[in-house]
């Protein structure tokens, strides 16, 4: 599956508070991404690189105006709940 972005495009990060996605927001940033938010459970209301972070995709999507019209959302979705619901059962 392709992954089509342009100027226009604005992205979300998800796992944005990690060391790996850390950097590479950064290295986005300076080619001209235009990222408006960050996912990570947990972590919402802190900023990476002035990028907003949020706890879920769905508060991303409702705050920062990212559009999710596409099956990639719901892949994301899911994994989060996934990810919320293993660190649950522990």
């Amino acid at each position: 599956m392709s992954i089509l972005v342009n100027e226009g495009t604005r992205l979300m990060v998800q796992g944005i508070t990690g060391r790996e996605a850390t950097m590479m927001v950064a290295d986005m940033q300076a080619h001209g991404s235009s990222i408006v938010a960050g996912v990570t459970p947990g972590k919402g209301g802190l900023r990476v690189h002035g990028v907003p972070v949020y706890d879920t995709v769905d508060q991303a999507v409702q705050r920062a105006g990212v559009k999710a019209g596409n099956r990639g959302w719901d892949a994301a979705l899911n994994a989060v709940e996934m990810a919320s619901l293993m660190a649950a059962l522990g």
